[in-house]
């Protein structure tokens, strides 16, 4: 991952600050629960706000098993 630092950086008339882009992807079951908890353990602010958080529309996943995964090969693929 690259990081870069904002250290001695000096803009007359605004300023620079360090933003987190954090992508999880959970089943609708556990978002709220999820987001509630980070929510608590770091805020997820940007700029004045806080308990910032972007939901997108529930998907569906599709896969199949191949040999040596849990559900062992599969024929079909299953959602």
């Amino acid at each position: 991952m690259r990081t870069e630092t904002l250290n001695g950086i000096k803009l007359p008339s605004c300023w620079l600050e360090p933003v987190w882009l954090i992508h999880i992807e959970l089943g609708p079951e556990d978002d709220e629960r999820i987001r509630l908890a980070l929510c608590d353990e770091i805020g997820l602010s940007y700029g004045d706000y806080d308990h910032v958080a972007f939901e997108s529309a529930t998907g569906t996943q599709f896969h199949r098993g191949s040999e040596g995964t849990a559900s062992g090969a599969m024929d079909v693929a299953t959602t």
